[in-house]
């Protein structure tokens, strides 16, 4: 039990130390900075307001260990950011909520027993400009490392060879088959067919079936992939037609789930070897890997 205990205090210490570190001066900077805008006037912060800031040293003691007890409490701590998606943020929007009573409550608590106290309670845009600062800095202290990892791996995509290619479907199926391709394959889509045609989808332009053509022609599309369910069979026939002498594959056989695709082994196979014969890059997802190495 004492080596558990132990153990659990190393991983404390080298994953989430720093981690509550930086929310102490998270929740703390968040309402001194919103003091100051609340009360900073031509240049200078206003000196007849100056025991608002006394007030704000008071409260912080009590707020940091409400703050951080709300964090522990919706599991804000031993996470694995790198990974954090839609659900973390939701943990986060909570227990930032939270802490905006527990801030209200806190101050209310504390200036009632200062004897000398001239206000019952803080202003009331000291708790909405600090809740939003806040927030933004929550949301930084877990997410910066995803995004840094994020761009660091489009830079180095960038620097790859890659094979253009057209995905049917401006839905949600088609918005995760344009990642999964990004993320795990050389392929990149350079447009998406669907209803939605002039617009953008995560920086793709979207086509019309009319456009399907054209668009093959002058970007040198290599091969289709189908995310649409409900294309109908003129439909189906119209993209064939357009696309003529290229490979399409119907990617409808993925089935999107909160934790992304369950793959249909067939196209997974057709990918890898794709990607064997035009050139990979460096596979992330293992499922890939395995059959890119075996490709």
């Amino acid at each position: 039990m004492a080596n558990t205990f132990s153990q659990r205090l190393k991983d404390f210490i080298k994953n989430d130390l720093w981690i509550v570190i930086l929310d102490i001066l998270a929740v703390n900077l968040s309402y001194l900075l919103a003091l100051y805008i609340r009360f900073f006037v031509n240049g200078e912060f206003r000196v007849s307001v100056g025991y608002y800031v006394d007030y704000f040293w008071r409260i912080a003691p009590v707020y940091t260990v409400l703050a951080i007890a709300a964090f522990a409490l919706f599991k804000l701590y031993g996470g694995m950011w790198r990974y954090a998606g839609l659900n973390d943020m939701n943990r986060i929007i909570t227990a930032n909520l939270v802490t905006v009573v527990l801030q209200v409550a806190a101050s209310i608590g504390v200036l009632a027993l200062l004897p000398e106290s001239q206000a019952s309670r803080m202003p009331f845009s000291y708790y909405v400009i600090g809740a939003v600062i806040q927030f933004i800095f929550v949301v930084l202290i877990r997410f910066s490392h995803k995004i840094l990892l994020a761009e660091k791996t489009k830079i180095a995509s960038r620097k790859v060879e890659t094979v253009p290619v057209l995905v049917v479907g401006s839905n949600e199926l088609g918005r995760k088959i344009v990642h999964h391709l990004e993320d795990n394959t050389v392929f990149r889509a350079v447009a998406i067919v669907g209803k939605d045609s002039g617009r953008m989808m995560d920086g793709v332009p979207v086509i019309s079936t009319d456009e399907i053509e054209k668009t093959v022609s002058e970007k040198g599309i290599k091969a289709v992939f189908i995310a649409e369910k409900e294309l109908t069979k003129e439909q189906r026939d119209q993209i064939r037609h357009a696309a003529k002498d290229i490979e399409i594959n119907d990617f409808t056989g993925y089935m999107s789930n909160q934790t992304g695709f369950i793959v249909n082994n067939k196209t997974t196979g057709k990918i890898a070897k794709k990607a064997a014969t035009y050139g990979t890059k460096t596979c992330q997802n293992s499922q890939i890997e395995e059959l890119c190495m075996a490709a």
